[in-house]
This record gives C-alpha cells, structure tokens and sequence, in this order.
C-alpha cells in the first residue's frame, strides 16, 4: 500500500513525505524500506522520531540515503528527567540519542554529504519545567539547528504535568536565557512566542479570522489505508483498500471537507470530526499561507 501510494502522489506532484507515526516510526519492521523508497523517487523526506531506536548503521544509511531533516521528539535536558518522562527507557538514554545525533552530523561531513536538518522539540512540563535553557544546549550538542517549545494541552488523568500560573515567573526568566543562548549558538527556536495559553490548545480565535488551507498541501493517511483531512480530524475522506489516493484526492467529499474549511470564519463552525478550535497542529502553516495571499500588513490585523 504504501509503495502504491508514493507512486501516485509522486505522478500528482507531491513534493514531501514525512514517515512519522501514531507512536515511533522506527518500531515498523521496515522503516528504513520505506524511507528508501520514498527517496528513490526523489520525495523530500522528513523523518519524525524519538530518536531511541536510531543506530548507528540506520543514522549512517539515512545520511547516505540524502533524507532532508529529522524532527526529534526530545523532552528532556537530564538523563535523570528523561527516565522519568519514558519509562522503561535505559539510565543514559539522553546522552546517547544525543552522542547518535551528533556522530550522525560528523559522519555526514566525513562522507561530504549533506547533513540532515535536525529539528528538536520539547513538550514543556512541570518535570521539564526547568530545563529550558539545558535543552538549548542539548540541541546544539547534538547539531540540532531548531529547537521548539510546545505547551502541553490537555491531557486526562496527568493534570499534574500541566504548568500552573506561579510557574511561570520562573519559566518566563529561563525562556529569555534561553532564547539569548540559542542566538549565540545560531539556534532558531520559537521561544518568543511561548507563554501561557500559546499552545495549538485553544485555536478558535484563529480559525475565527482566518480559513483552513492545509486540505490543498497536505494529507495524512494512516497505516490501515483510512485518507484523512488532517492531524486533528477524525472521519475519514477515503480508504486505500477501496479508491486509489488521486481518486480520493479529486473526490467531491474532499472537495467539501476543502471548502468547509476554506469557511471557518464565517461559518464559526469547525469541520466535521476536526478539533479545528481546539487543538489545531497547523495554525503556523495557515498563516503561512494566508500571509503569502494578503501580505504582512493584513495578517497583523489578525493577530
């Protein structure tokens, strides 16, 4: 299926494939098949990964394989935090992942080959709360050259990891020594914009002054064949055990799912099975867009 797949986004012009998972990528059995194939018909790929299954010979094979950027999920500045956060994870799991990283970054210039863009994020947490500025560090150790700062939404039975209002004085300072740090180290960060309530929790006032575009550039399509509109949507559009994708694709569903979204600021009403006004994972590339359509000065108003 996914081979199949891969062949008819390359015919409609799909640029980018990004393997990422409801979980680990690297726990499919052929991961690596997968990436290969999606480079060799020239896809753009991003890999998104924890990182902890990544071994030498496959961080070797994905430099050697030309993927473009790694987005690692990296919660932790601490071996210590990092055991707590994963479970089950070894006691020096964080300086390993990012010893790999870094040797993958040295292999790649070695070899004179393109080094993979790594781009490292954080859910911040109260267990992590206090390690802003050490995970700064930990990214430019392990050549990361993005690190992003992601607020925890609501999560039902750990209320407990939820940031609370008398934190943030403190996580207010270590966002300023850390932003100062990443600009010394030439690292691009989005820490300006972390603050209470800025996480993709709590949308609506977006999607109230903008529309959705993201049903032109993107699709997900989930590993029982299901075509979804988005992360954050539930009903599926189409199933690739029944329709080819481009079927799908061009369908009159999609079309409407596309011009529904297309209509959230004036019809105030989010998509049908979409969590559009609660937690929306793809505001920034909204506004990308609608920047490109109507210019700075009209995003502004918005905003």
């Amino acid at each position: 299926m996914f081979a199949r797949v891969l062949g008819d986004l390359k015919r409609i012009g799909t640029r980018g494939i990004d393997v990422c998972g409801d979980g680990e990528p690297l726990t499919h059995p052929e991961a690596m098949e997968m990436v290969a194939l999606a480079r060799e018909l020239e896809f753009d790929v991003t890999l998104a990964t924890n990182a902890a299954l990544l071994t030498e010979r496959r961080a070797r094979q994905l430099v050697d394989l030309g993927v473009r950027r790694m987005h690692v999920s990296f919660n932790a500045a601490t071996n210590e935090t990092y055991t707590r956060l994963h479970p089950g994870a070894p006691p020096d799991a964080r300086d390993s992942i990012v010893a790999r990283l870094r040797e993958m970054a040295e292999y790649a210039e070695a070899e004179g080959k393109r080094p993979i863009d790594v781009e490292f994020s954080a859910v911040l947490n109260r267990l992590n709360m206090d390690e802003i500025p050490a995970m700064v560090e930990a990214a430019h150790e392990a050549r990361a050259g993005w690190f992003m700062l992601i607020l925890m939404g609501p999560a039902e039975g750990a209320e407990e990891l939820l940031p609370r209002p008398e934190d943030w004085v403190l996580i207010g300072a270590d966002l300023e020594r850390a932003q100062a740090r990443a600009r010394e180290l030439g690292i691009r960060t989005n820490l300006e914009a972390v603050r209470p309530g800025a996480s993709a929790a709590g949308t609506r006032s977006v999607y109230e002054r903008i529309p959705c575009y993201i049903g032109h550039e993107y699709v997900l399509i989930l590993a029982d064949g299901s075509v979804m509109f988005c992360c954050q949507c539930t009903q599926p559009l189409g199933s690739l055990n029944e329709d080819r994708f481009e079927q799908i694709w061009k369908s009159e569903a999609y079309g409407e799912a596309r011009r529904q979204a297309r209509a959230l600021p004036e019809a105030r009403r989010a998509l049908a099975g979409c969590e559009c006004f609660e937690a929306c994972s793809h505001v920034a590339v909204n506004i990308k867009v609608y920047r490109r359509l109507y210019g700075e000065g009209a995003l502004r108003s918005v905003l």
